[in-house]
């Protein structure tokens, strides 16, 4: 079924004519722009907002456009906030998770269409599913939404993000001009935004009993295994990455204790569990290179890698190949932090980075998150307010280092040795098109300075190559 019941419906009750495009495999719609050539002038997209009366508005633009909150603040003469797609399954029952159809009509919800759609020939929607595309002319589009409200509510993204220089380097983000992006952020969420920022989520239940437990010098493998199990979900990710290749196990195993005394052990299983239940307490947006889909398909590759390539550090560097492991599931989680606390920002930062892979995260985020009642903390960057949170939980320090300084292959303070290791998965993950990284190629002397050799550090990552479906099939559960 490529068309949501009630979206098929609307349609033929209003006797619209439209075309069912089948598109491959895609995440979000610009990477349906893509697999299409269509044009993103002509995707339209839709933004669901919160009124202070707890009433939800439909917004409707093009793909390549921005809502620009303080239009629609001035016309609505009241304030909004953003809502997660996510969060509204029960509205949109019959469509895939996030996937919200530019119809609002036929769901119940007062809708506004940006005046700039009136201008298109043809419009393509997504009609509830991740797999199509509806194409309907710019005459019909505009008789299903005749009777509603046609105005000025967004901006295009070109003229927000400006000219960006073709560069490379520190010169890059020197060149990458925002204008006024505080008409671009609910004026609802800087208003709040100081008691936010100091207002840290607190750790879940379940990783404070972890964390617990892994302080506790007379834990044993049976306490571990019983905490692990209260959690089924975090049991049978325990389970299905000790049935990783790379762990050489021919036998089944099916429970903790079998995860752990015949594969994992007490101090990675223990790191597992802990990095899941830090991580999972956070529902930011599926979708993006900074979405919860990416962020865990590249945390679970990074985590791999970086215990790989621990265990084949010269015995004296005294790394335990578990704690490496949750510096790779955790060093992003300031991503996690930014969604939770600064959505709309956040928004903004994965449009933009969706939009440019080829320049450096670190480059973007200084732009787009250095704005408004927040920009003397997001200036930082997600490397340190994610390190911020990891002190403030009480998570250990080797995590808290790899989380601060995993962009920084030149660090060689306390407990440099994890943060080099995820530095340098990261960048063998980015040569294989995996998450980010500053740079694409292997630096000779962070080799030196970790003593293995290119050889080894290839070999771990085609080890983890080859466990690609086990570590695909985890991180799919994980964001679910």
């Amino acid at each position: 079924m490529f068309l949501a019941s009630r979206v098929r419906s609307f349609l033929d009750s209003h006797r619209v004519l439209y075309e069912v495009q089948v598109h491959g495999p895609a995440q979000t719609l610009q990477q349906v722009a893509q697999l299409t050539g269509i044009s993103s002038s002509e995707i339209v997209r839709a933004v669901v907002v919160r009124q202070r009366s707890d009433k939800l508005l439909m917004l409707v633009l093009p793909l390549d456009h921005v809502v620009d909150f303080a239009a629609l603040t001035a016309f609505l003469g009241s304030e909004v906030e953003l809502v997660i797609p996510e969060s509204l399954d029960s509205i949109f029952f019959d469509c895939a998770l996030g996937a919200i159809p530019p119809l609002g009509q036929a769901y119940g919800l007062e809708t506004l269409i940006d005046a700039s759609l009136a201008e298109c020939e043809q419009i393509f929607f997504e009609p509830g599913e991740r797999s199509a595309l509806i194409r309907v002319s710019g005459r019909d589009f505009f008789k299903l939404h005749q009777e509603l409200q046609w105005v000025s509510i967004s901006t295009p993204e070109h003229q927000i993000l400006g000219n960006i220089a073709q560069q490379d380097g520190a010169n890059m983000d020197a060149q990458f001009a925002f204008s006024n992006l505080d008409s671009f952020v609910p004026a609802l969420e800087i208003k709040r935004r100081v008691e936010q920022v100091y207002e840290l989520p607190p750790m879940p239940d379940m990783a404070v009993s972890i964390l617990q437990l892994k302080n506790n010098s007379d834990a044993t493998m049976l306490d571990l295994s019983r905490l692990v199990e209260m959690d089924p979900s975090l049991a049978a990710q325990v389970i299905r990455y000790a049935g990783s290749p790379f762990f050489g196990y021919g036998g089944k195993i099916s429970t903790i204790k079998e995860a752990i005394a015949r594969v994992l052990g007490y101090d990675l299983v223990m790191n597992i569990a802990l990095g899941i239940c830090t991580a999972k307490a956070f529902r930011n947006p599926l979708d993006g290179p900074l979405g919860l889909r990416a962020y865990w398909r590249h945390a679970t590759y990074a985590a791999a890698l970086a215990q790989l390539l621990a265990k084949a550090l010269p015995k004296n560097m005294s790394v335990n190949p578990g704690m490496a492991y949750l510096a790779g599931l955790l060093h992003n989680f300031g991503f996690l932090l930014l969604g939770h606390l600064f959505q709309p920002e956040f928004f903004l930062l994965n449009k933009v980075v969706a939009s440019h892979p080829e320049m450096p995260i670190t480059a973007i985020e200084r732009q787009v998150l250095g704005m408004g009642q927040a920009k003397d903390l997001m200036v930082l960057g997600h490397a340190s307010i994610g390190a911020w949170l990891m002190e403030a939980w009480n998570m250990p320090q080797e995590i808290v280092v790899s989380v601060r300084e995993h962009h920084d292959e030149q660090y060689d303070g306390e407990h440099a040795l994890y943060a080099k290791l995820v530095f340098l998965a990261n960048v063998l993950l980015k040569a294989n098109g995996i998450g980010e990284s500053t740079i694409a190629e292997i630096p000779p002397m962070l080799l030196l300075e970790l003593g293995i050799s290119e050889k080894q550090a290839l070999q771990a990552m085609q080890e983890i190559l080859s466990a690609a479906q086990h570590l695909d099939a985890m991180a799919h559960a994980l964001a679910a």
